[in-house]
Formats: C-alpha cells, sequence, structure tokens
C-alpha cells in the first residue's frame, strides 16, 4: 500500500464525549489543529454532504468525508461505546476522511481499504474494546495492513 510508510501521521483516534453526530465530527476535526475559521468550514462541508447522502455504513458506522483547503490526508476515528444518534442511526464508530485536492488518489485508495475492513464485525468489535486513544489508531493501522497483506 502506498500510504503504509505515513499511516502513523495520516490516523488518530478519539473517544467521543458527544452523543450528538454534528458535535463528534466536530470533534474529530479538533485533532488537526486548524484553524477555527476552517474547522468550521470543514464541519459544515461534511454536514451538507451527510444531509443529502448519508454516510452510515451498517453495523453502527459511519464514513463521513471532505475535501478541504489544505493538501493534508487525514484518517480521523471516532469511538463511541454508548452511541451517537444521526437521524434514524445509531453510530458507535465514525471514520473521517479530510483530503487535500492534492491526495485524492490516496485518498480513494485509503476509502477502499476502509470499506474493506468495515466489512467485518471483527474489526469493529477490536475498535470498540479499545482502552486508549492510541490503542484506537494502533488497531485501525493493523487493519489497514491486515487487508494489504
Amino acid at each position: 500500500m502506498m500510504l503504509a510508510k505515513n499511516l502513523e501521521r495520516i490516523v488518530s483516534g478519539k473517544f467521543l464525549s458527544s452523543s450528538e453526530f454534528d458535535k463528534a465530527v466536530e470533534e474529530l476535526i479538533s485533532l488537526c489543529n486548524y484553524s477555527n475559521e476552517e474547522s468550521a468550514s470543514i464541519l459544515s462541508e461534511v454536514l451538507q454532504r451527510e444531509m443529502s447522502f448519508s454516510t452510515y455504513f451498517a453495523d453502527e458506522m459511519s464514513v463521513p468525508r471532505s475535501e478541504i483547503k489544505s493538501n493534508d490526508l487525514c484518517l480521523l476515528v471516532g469511538i463511541s461505546k454508548s452511541g451517537i444518534k444521526n437521524e434514524s442511526n445509531e453510530i458507535k464508530v465514525i471514520f473521517l476522511l479530510l483530503y487535500g485536492e492534492k491526495r485524492k488518489s490516496e485518498y480513494l485508495s485509503l476509502l477502499s481499504y476502509i470499506y474493506r475492513i468495515l466489512s467485518g464485525r471483527q474489526f469493529k468489535n477490536r475498535l470498540i474494546s479499545c482502552e486508549t486513544n492510541d490503542e484506537i489508531k494502533t488497531q485501525v493501522i493493523k487493519g489497514l495492513f491486515e487487508i494489504e497483506g
């Protein structure tokens, strides 16, 4: 996988405190240390896209994503053991993908890998059982490598 050498820099994980989808996405965006204005713009983009096309992926997972102004590529993974309400769905795992225009091919590869690891219930259960933010990150990277292997 072309991304393999960069996964440590691309992936971040966090236990989410919010029970509302928009606030949970906001928590994840805050991991990137963007300006308040840029964070608000990213949040707006993600929520607008979500309203027009739900990114809910069976088994309590969601994969929202947005193109951003910078040339970053970020995979922000949030876990909520108690669940997050988003319309009629309850979500326990959010995979938020943010990508700059110049990183679109890497983003598409990463998105493909994410959907492949999410198709197995075992991976979600491993994430839900994590105890720390670092463990979330480690499990995501491990899962992405398993798909490649």
